[in-house]
């Protein structure tokens, strides 16, 4: 057993320090790009976004009240690809999001030589929906219909489709579709591609919705190796625990290792730094209200970003049935094919524990996109029902 741990901890420091190393080159040689190439389409892009609000409705479903895009975070991003120093090594990790990797300059820097902004969302909006094609066709030949088109009903309801209008938005969802492609062809090493992910996911995006890159792969993941036969309560829980223990640890880690690069080359305290901000996004306060009750804080939280994924009536209504249809199921459900597909369920809980431990950051920014990690309840209860009704359609064929 401690042979195992042993030989499990070294491939994960193995993965760590070759992604690390990759990290530190890749932004070390796009800072080399100089800023003169990309300078005339970063200020075409900031000219566009100043003539817009940071934080408007999109114009595909300006009505919805979650729609809102992250400009805002554009205009930064468009910023740091020239706010570069003589300094590369420098450079790479002084962003103004100091505690973040900021990955998304090493494809955003080149990108520009070439392309203005505009056009840059307009070939990522491409990009986003040949991949959302690519698991659609993979879930349907794995699964059947059902898990496909729900799969497709939580994307949306996470608004993928406003990526063709903000970048912000590009990085969580790409790294989500590689998962569930990864998910849905994994035979082994399921684990391993967690620890990745979660690395990724730290790397390029800077803490706007990330959880989705874990539940949406872990969840279909569950979905095909229980499509043909229920597997044991017990492996399924291991299952969704040591994923999820996995990409928390690839994303922690390969944080604190920016944390440590940036201690380094910047020659001051960024553990303190990022620790003082961590503390603050556990905390009950916000701008203009200070140290609420614990409770009511996240209370609010939980309501403020469930109110804004879900506006209007019609759509609680919905949403209600689902709940009601869950809960019918738990009551009376056939207990042999129920139990051991509950891991499924607690993993629809993922955003409320998020919004209980990051509530801060979750109430700030309820609005922009910390919602949208609730598209992870509505996948898990859609993928419950029909893991259950599946596989209790089986079992009664098979005693005909």
């Amino acid at each position: 057993m401690i042979k195992i741990i042993q030989k499990l901890v070294l491939n994960r420091i193995k993965i760590l320090v070759l992604m690390f190393f990759l990290a530190c080159i890749t932004m070390f040689l796009v800072t080399l790009i100089p800023n003169s190439i990309v300078k005339e389409n970063v200020r075409s892009g900031l000219k566009t976004l100043r003539d817009m609000p940071p934080w408007p409705s999109s114009k595909l479903d300006a009505a919805y009240v979650g729609s809102t895009l992250d400009l805002y975070d554009d205009n930064l991003m468009l910023i740091e690809t020239i706010a570069s120093n003589k300094n590369f090594i420098v450079s790479a990790v002084s962003f103004e999001c100091e505690q973040y990797w900021n990955g998304y300059f090493i494809w955003l820097k080149p990108l520009l030589i070439f392309l203005k902004y505009q056009s840059i969302l307009y070939y990522i909006n491409i990009i986003i929906f040949i991949f959302l094609a690519i698991v659609f066709t993979l879930i349907y030949q794995k699964t059947n219909f059902y898990f496909a088109i729900i799969y497709i009903i939580s994307m949306i309801m996470a608004h993928i489709q406003n990526v063709s209008q903000c970048l912000a938005f590009f990085t969580p969802f790409f790294i989500t579709l590689i998962g569930s492609i990864v998910a849905l062809n994994c035979k082994r090493s399921f684990y391993c591609y967690m620890f990745t992910f979660g690395a990724l996911e730290c790397f390029f995006d800077f803490l706007t919705f990330p959880l989705i890159t874990l539940g949406f792969p872990l969840l279909l993941f569950l979905i095909v190796i229980n499509f043909e036969k229920i597997c044991t309560l017990k492996k399924n829980f291991l299952i969704m625990f040591y994923s999820s223990v996995n990409w928390c640890c690839g994303y922690l880690l390969f944080l604190i290792l920016k944390w440590m690069l940036s201690t380094i080359v910047l020659r001051k305290n960024m553990f303190s730094f990022s620790i003082k901000r961590l503390i603050y996004r556990l905390s009950n306060t916000m701008p203009g209200v200070d140290n609420q009750n614990f409770f009511y804080f996240r209370l609010n939280t939980i309501k403020f970003n469930f109110a804004t994924m879900f506006p209007t009536l019609s759509i609680k209504i919905m949403i209600s049935t689902l709940i009601l249809i869950v809960f019918f199921i738990l009551i009376f459900g056939r207990k042999k094919i129920l139990i051991p597909i509950l891991p499924i369920l607690i993993i629809a809980m993922y955003p409320f524990i998020w919004y209980i431990v990051l509530a801060n950051h979750s109430i700030i920014h309820f609005s922009i996109f910390s919602h949208k990690i609730l598209s992870l309840f509505i996948f898990a209860l859609l993928s419950f029902v029909g893991v259950y009704c599946k596989t209790f359609k089986s079992v009664k064929n098979n005693k005909e």
